[in-house]
């Protein structure tokens, strides 16, 4: 009778463990899980933080063009860049940060922007941009363009007295 009770106490014990081991594993599942999601999100967070902070500055150097253009009575150029920087705006707020969108999207995001700067920087500043068609419908990442293209007008055309000739 002992061997008996002992070996249902070891059955009893055995179940017990294995019940306990299961829901460790379930719990370090879920701790995975949001581990993975905590980093997912502050990955979001640091790019919406990054895409933010490039605009303001654009924002107030666009907004100081088009108040020179109403002082200096051009108000066609001053109503085409405010209408340009509505376009871009809504782009760039409407649009998630970490999806992917086709290139030709990107593209004209970009080109939007470029649009805006040309104006701004009149003849010191020309743009090219070309893009196969073949390469149009490919998925990147958003905003993988704007950081450089910014880049390219502050640190190049805006301290540059001459002609700058941008190829995207």
């Amino acid at each position: 009778l002992a061997w008996i009770f002992t070996l249902f106490a070891t059955v009893i014990l055995l179940l017990n463990s294995n019940r306990r081991i299961a829901e460790r594993e379930a719990d370090l599942a879920r701790a995975e899980l949001q581990a993975v999601q905590a980093q997912s999100a502050a990955s979001a967070a640091r790019l919406a933080a990054l895409r933010y902070q490039l605009n303001p500055h654009f924002l107030f150097n666009t907004l100081n063009a088009v108040s020179a253009a109403v002082v200096t009575r051009r108000n066609d150029e001053a109503e085409a860049m405010l209408a340009r920087l509505a376009d871009f705006l809504r782009a760039t707020l409407s649009a998630d940060p970490v999806a992917e969108v086709r290139l030709e999207e990107e593209l004209g995001t970009v080109e939007a922007y470029l649009e805006i700067e040309s104006e701004r920087f009149r003849d010191r500043l020309s743009v090219v941009v070309n893009c196969p068609d073949r390469l149009r419908g490919a998925l990147v990442p958003s905003f993988i363009l704007q950081p450089l293209i910014e880049n390219s007008i502050k640190h190049g055309v805006s301290r540059s007295k001459s002609r700058v000739s941008l190829k995207v």
